[in-house]
């Protein structure tokens, strides 16, 4: 053996396969630990090159403690949330600056204009909100159900998923609780002092599914990431 024995293909598959037997299910998670058990496995070849794979894979699993990949996993949970919670802020801001918060303030102003153009009948804004949540429940679940066909568990994937349910509860909720103490007010005329209520209403269902929409988008490169390191390593 040489003194820069690196770890093979093989072995490299292995490493997958001893973090599942040790309960490491996300798949993205698993890339991570596989890649410091490998560097950690060609240190100990470093110190003694007579020490076989499996040897030194043990020894550097005991490093982990009595809990094992258990710590890793949640900190890299954390880490993950950490890093999504800043990219959905980044993309929360860039929607609320010009030019992408015109976007949101058509939607609204059109929704508005429509409620007066109809004597402000809140039919025609039930209609679009409905229109709007209909649309993101397909989306939330289309997007859930794309990654629950792989035969694989991707972190990235479930904290997606699990942010859009939040967003699509966001909305509903804004429905919910909006339309009865904004629309149904007894004696609602024209440009009353609940115009600019009703305005906000529109406009934050409006911002939250444009930022929905591209907060997904943006987290799938992460899963798709994941997703193709599979492909590549399962051939």
């Amino acid at each position: 053996m040489t003194d820069n024995r690196k770890v093979t293909k093989l072995e490299e598959q292995r490493l997958y396969s001893f973090t599942r037997e040790h309960f490491v299910e996300y798949f993205d998670v698993q890339i991570e630990l596989v890649d410091h058990l490998a560097t950690a496995i060609e240190d100990k070849w470093q110190e003694d090159t007579k020490v076989s794979f499996e040897d030194a894979l043990n020894r550097v699993f005991k490093t982990f403690g009595i809990f094992g990949f258990s710590d890793i996993v949640e900190e890299r949970g954390k880490a993950l949330s950490k890093r999504y919670l800043k990219k959905i802020f980044k993309i929360t801001v860039s929607n609320l600056k010009l030019p992408k918060i015109l976007s949101s303030l058509a939607i609204a102003s059109l929704l508005f204009v429509v409620t007066k153009f109809f004597s402000n009948s809140v039919i025609p804004s039930l209609v679009a909100f409905a229109s709007t949540v209909l649309v993101a429940t397909i989306f939330t679940f289309k997007q859930h159900r794309k990654w629950k066909s792989k035969d694989i568990k991707i972190m990235a994937a479930a904290f997606t998923n699990n942010y859009l349910y939040a967003f699509l509860n966001i909305l509903i909720q804004i429905v919910i609780q909006g339309f009865p103490r904004v629309f149904l007010n007894d004696g609602y005329t024209a440009f009353t002092v609940s115009d600019p209520i009703i305005f906000i209403v529109m406009f934050a269902t409006a911002l939250f599914w444009f930022v929905m929409y591209e907060s997904s988008i943006s987290l799938e490169d992460d899963i798709e990431n994941s997703f193709d390191k599979y492909l590549k390593l399962a051939h």
